[in-house]
């Protein structure tokens, strides 16, 4: 049993940080599951071409850049959301 005796009305009730982060976790999972097929076969071939060139790259590989780069930004976004729901412990 805890030291610091919960009032009923919030006993179990879960944090609104811990709320969010579990939100931005499972919105993760969702990005992450779309992009695995998104970036591997039968995903990538409607972009396996090289024309029209984005950046001066070939489209396919701006396609897998594109990825990339809002994996980082999903992962940054994930350790934001977790990292204030901690501080808010």
């Amino acid at each position: 049993m805890n030291a610091i005796a919960r009032s009923p009305s919030t006993a179990g009730t879960p944090k609104e940080g811990d709320m969010r982060a579990a939100v931005a976790g499972r919105l993760a999972i969702a990005f992450f599951s779309v992009q695995t097929i998104a970036v591997v076969y039968p995903g990538l071939v409607p972009f396996s071409r090289i024309e029209p060139r984005v950046l001066g790259l070939p489209f396919s590989m701006a396609w897998l850049t594109f990825w990339i780069v809002a994996s980082a930004l999903v992962l940054w976004g994930v350790s934001v959301v977790e990292g204030r729901s901690r501080r808010e412990d």
